[in-house]
């Protein structure tokens, strides 16, 4: 386990300019935490992220209709020494009262998530124009970034690359690089 740094790590944020379609739903074939079962969230059929949640989470997504609308996505990616550790998040724009009263557990989540970003796009979030639903992490190491001197454009490339590429396909051109090096 890393120590705790003296100071904040160094922190970049970014979000989608366009809504998209999000889709969750209990991932069943995963073995999951004691309590808890794992939430896939899909765009245009894929798998983008996954997080650990407690059971009756999808469904109260479902039943206060926060991903009825297209939403937008946002990444938070914190730079530690062994790479980007990133936290993926939907952006729903729907009264929070409204999601606070239909669902007060799912609403106290949705605070927190809020409460741990502070800021969006310079400006502070007004409690009743949007709920921030947490999707999942990904990690992007030290040795797989594309850009290393500019932690904005790495989380950037990091939220395009989980919206537009295949990534199923990265891996096997990783793999075939590396067994061509050795061969």
């Amino acid at each position: 386990m890393e120590p705790l740094p003296e100071s904040p790590p160094p922190m970049a944020m970014v979000t989608t300019t366009e809504s998209h379609r999000l889709r969750v739903e209990v991932l069943e074939a995963e073995p999951s935490p004691p309590g808890a079962v794992w939430m896939g969230s899909f765009v245009r059929g894929r798998l983008i992220a996954r997080c650990a949640v407690h059971p009756g989470t999808v469904a109260s997504l479902r039943r206060v209709e926060a991903l009825t609308r297209p939403v937008r996505l946002a990444i938070q990616a914190l730079q530690l020494s062994h790479g980007l550790h990133c936290r993926l998040v939907a952006i729903a724009p729907m009264d929070r009262r409204a999601f606070e009263e239909a669902d007060p557990w799912l609403a106290g989540l949705v605070r927190g998530e809020q409460m741990l970003w502070g800021l969006v796009g310079g400006r502070q979030v007004s409690p009743g124009e949007e709920c921030w639903i947490p999707l999942g992490y990904q990690t992007r190491l030290e040795e797989d970034r594309r850009f290393p001197a500019d932690l904005e454009r790495e989380a950037h490339d990091l939220l395009v690359q989980l919206l537009e590429e295949e990534p199923a396909e990265q891996v096997v051109e990783r793999f075939l690089a590396e067994l061509t090096e050795t061969a």
